[in-house]
């Protein structure tokens, strides 16, 4: 990449900066468990030194101030605007546990030690010399129980994309002006799509992006399609040169994407076949099979203790579970938040993963979670529950997370919530550190929950806002008739109801 390519990128993210918000697979709390069930004792996340490698303008880094304020958290990058916006961001919440500087990470030299990295939708960006330095500063900085995170863009799943990279380049290459050049590339694909054949290949390629990219931010399509530089990774390739800095994989932060033996037996087989026993070998075949285009790759120092994933160390963790029943299914079985269904695993296991529904988006410790079980050892237990961990339709966490009920007499949200609620941005953040888009009338509402109305006066004050037209349910609620304080009454049920199921709320 020529230095004129370099500062064109640094032009393009400076004048169209990238959409700062918190990724869960990045908590460390989830880090910490990761590693907890892999024969590690990683250090307490509540009073852990968290450091973020390309951190925006903080919106991942933030959120975890907020919510751990005996920990310490440190963030770094390129941009200038988007420090000054993280740091304004960082005054107006009071938080004294954390800093944001700008600094080339390529550059960077650190005499601290920090307990987890993060480096997410920084490393295939850049390039080589900055890539070598992310490793470097977790061999120098990662204290000797921590975990990095390092994600990347992974070969050969990631290679369809990059046909879309090539048409979006050479279509925009006259063009300087970022926001122009994203409007440019959006009616290249859209059009392409349209008129592509569904039924060849590349004609469905094209549709799947447009679709997907449809709603994605400028930033988003400036970064993956159109900076100066992106690179893909063999996992292998990657694995080895973490190696020659000293740093050894672990697994990846999304279990369900990394371990062959989620997949089904057929794909089992002849991965085993190809692969041997060598687990790292196995996790690269399952990427030629799978053709999956992203890691989120978790690292540790070679000469750290560690363990095949070992279920037993489930009791040492928090489970949580967004899971539902099946209506009218015969086993009374259970589906996971993306429709997939957890039957047949035996009484004990499914009444341990009903009271996980019941408890979401709380977490229970193992014990809460089976309680006077019989019928079961406590490792089946754990191996059935692991499984289910395993595959994506659990999570796990090393820190209990509480949250508000929304039948309480004065509900109170997340302090942070309301503030970004109050900011104008569409989404806010979770206690359980995930997005959530908001409506504005659902930005109104949680900036009133600051624990000092009651549903009376909350619906008060709702009803007066719609008569003034200040903000507006939906349409068909509107044009439905009926008084205006039952229509208040009613979304201010099914709201706080939804604030609750988001980890919205928080407890007295």
């Amino acid at each position: 990449m020529s230095a004129d390519d370099t500062a064109r990128g640094a032009e393009d993210y400076e004048s169209l900066p990238y959409i700062s918000m918190p990724y869960a697979q990045t908590q460390p709390a989830r880090l910490a468990a990761i590693a907890t069930l892999h024969g590690m004792a990683p250090p307490a996340v509540e009073t852990a030194s968290v450091l973020e490698l390309g951190c925006a303008s903080g919106g991942n880094l933030i959120p975890l101030a907020a919510r751990f304020p005996r920990a310490r958290f440190v963030g770094f990058d390129l941009g200038r605007k988007h420090v000054e916006d993280g740091a304004r961001r960082i005054r107006d919440l009071a938080l004294t546990n954390i800093e944001i500087g700008q600094a080339d990470i390529g550059e960077l030299r650190l005499a601290e030690k920090f307990d987890y990295i993060i480096c997410h939708g920084v490393f295939s960006w850049t390039p080589r010399a900055v890539q070598d330095a992310v490793f470097r500063i977790c061999r120098e900085a990662l204290s000797h129980t921590g975990v990095a995170l390092v994600s990347f863009n992974v070969l050969p799943g990631w290679r369809m994309r990059s046909a879309v990279r090539d048409l979006c380049l050479r279509h925009t290459a006259a063009e300087t002006a970022p926001s122009r050049r994203v409007a440019m590339a959006r009616a290249l694909l859209n059009d392409i799509a349209a008129l592509s054949n569904a039924g060849e290949p590349f004609g469905l390629l094209l549709r799947n992006e447009a679709q997907r990219v449809a709603h994605r931010p400028a930033s988003y399509i400036m970064g993956e399609f159109m900076s100066a530089e992106n690179t893909a990774f063999y996992f292998s390739d990657f694995v080895e040169q973490a190696g020659r800095f000293g740093l050894a994989y672990l697994t990846d932060a999304d279990l369900d994407a990394a371990v062959p033996e989620t997949l089904s037996a057929p794909f089992q087989e002849r991965i085993a076949a190809h692969a041997g026993a060598d687990m790292l070998a196995r996790e690269q075949y399952a990427d030629y099979f799978t053709g999956r285009p992203f890691r989120s790759a978790l690292l540790v120092k070679a000469e750290t203790p560690r363990s095949a994933f070992d279920s037993e160390r489930l009791g040492l963790l928090q489970l949580s579970g967004e899971l539902k029943r099946i209506a009218n299914d015969p086993e009374q079985a259970l589906e996971d938040a993306r429709g997939r269904a957890i039957r047949g695993k035996g009484p004990v296991i499914m009444q341990a993963l009903s009271r996980l529904a019941a408890a979401h988006p709380a977490t229970l410790s193992f014990a809460e979670l089976t309680g006077e079980t019989e019928g079961a050892s406590a490792r089946e237990i754990c191996e059935a529950l692991g499984m289910v961990l395993r595959v994506g339709q659990i999570g796990a966490s090393s820190v209990r997370l509480r949250v508000g009920r929304y039948d309480v007499a004065r509900p109170r949200a997340w302090e942070l919530a309301r503030q970004e609620a109050a900011s104008g941005q569409p989404f806010v953040t979770s206690l359980a550190h995930v997005p959530v888009l908001v409506k504005p009338i659902m930005a109104w509402m949680l900036r009133r929950l600051d624990g000092s109305m009651d549903r009376v006066g909350l619906t008060a004050a709702l009803t007066d806002a719609l008569r003034r037209g200040e903000v507006r349910v939906r349409e068909t609620e509107q044009e439905g008739g009926g008084k205006v304080e039952t229509i208040a009454a009613g979304y201010l049920d099914r709201a706080l109801r939804h604030l609750a199921a988001k980890a919205l709320l928080t407890e007295p």
